[in-house]
């Protein structure tokens, strides 16, 4: 597979396919490497929510589903994604899309 190095978009999108096809240790892996870069976009940061959270890092999902959040990701879009079901039954998921439905500017 050719890749460009440092394409946290492909990259994030390799992560994701890797733990939907359940190895969830090279897909934490490959999130590892783009998570901590500087400046990711808000489809990024929810990419590496989903891995997170179905790679069982709990802690780590939560964290970058703020950073989706603040970085704009839209509430309604966190709210309706089917991967992220368990995460529901977490009250700081809520917490956090709450929090976050508050600061954004109401739809037109």
């Amino acid at each position: 597979m050719v890749r460009k190095q440092g394409d946290s978009d492909l990259e994030s999108r390799h992560a994701v396919y890797l733990v939907k096809m359940g190895d969830g240790p090279a897909a934490l892996k490959a999130m590892e490497a783009v998570a901590g870069r500087p400046n990711l976009t808000a489809q990024v940061l929810f990419r590496a929510t989903v891995v997170f959270e179905l790679a069982g890092a709990r802690e780590r999902a939560l964290d970058s589903l703020r950073r989706a959040l603040a970085a704009g990701y839209a509430v309604a879009d966190v709210a309706s994604e089917p991967e992220l079901t368990t995460l529901r039954a977490d009250t700081r998921y809520h917490r956090l899309l709450d929090s976050a439905a508050t600061l954004s500017p109401p739809a037109k």
